[in-house]
């Protein structure tokens, strides 16, 4: 709807009690690229509902919203579906902060670590840092392990680094 109401119309669907007028209110705003209403998508990627976060983060990425990195870096923790994690981690690549990931490194979780990896190595023009994935191979957390492993096969480039990680790590197996 291209009327000068609309936005106000779609700010409060965004706060609705229905988590489906919500979840349509942030697709309008997602397909409208509207981004008045940023501040009103960042909150959204704290819904209870996952649908809604996966709407909000949709809508993040599209706006380039780039205050969304630590409430989606947080809702990756939360993601309890795959459909929602792929969705975060498309939003953080569509945002293209590198930097910001990157500072995000040490003090994230092992779900916000995978979707760092997932999106540095995916991002145009970044380069995922070799020496996080090798040590993400050693985490507790199997999924990063497996996020790690997966990144490994698409860099054939690292072989020799892999080669060093390997043998320095022997010792302590």
């Amino acid at each position: 709807v291209e009327h000068e109401s609309a936005c106000h119309i779609l700010q409060k669907g965004i706060a609705d009690e229905a988590a489906s007028v919500r979840q349509a209110a942030l697709h309008s705003v997602s397909v409208r690229r509207e981004a008045s209403l940023a501040e009103d998508v960042v909150g959204a990627l704290k819904d209870k509902h996952l649908a809604v976060r996966r709407v909000a983060a949709e809508a993040a990425g599209r706006l380039g919203v780039l205050q969304a990195v630590p409430p989606l870096l947080w809702a990756m923790s939360q993601a309890e579906q795959r459909v929602l994690e792929h969705s975060m981690v498309y939003a953080l690549i569509e945002l293209g902060d590198a930097a910001q990931l990157r500072a995000a490194w040490k003090t994230s979780d092992p779900a916000a670590r995978r979707a760092i990896l997932r999106a540095l190595d995916q991002m145009p023009q970044s380069n995922v840092d070799s020496e996080w994935v090798f040590e993400s191979l050693a985490s507790d957390d199997l999924r990063l392990r497996k996020t790690a492993s997966w990144i490994i096969r698409r860099h054939k480039d690292w072989g020799l680094q892999l080669a060093d990680f390997v043998v320095k790590r022997l010792p302590t197996l």
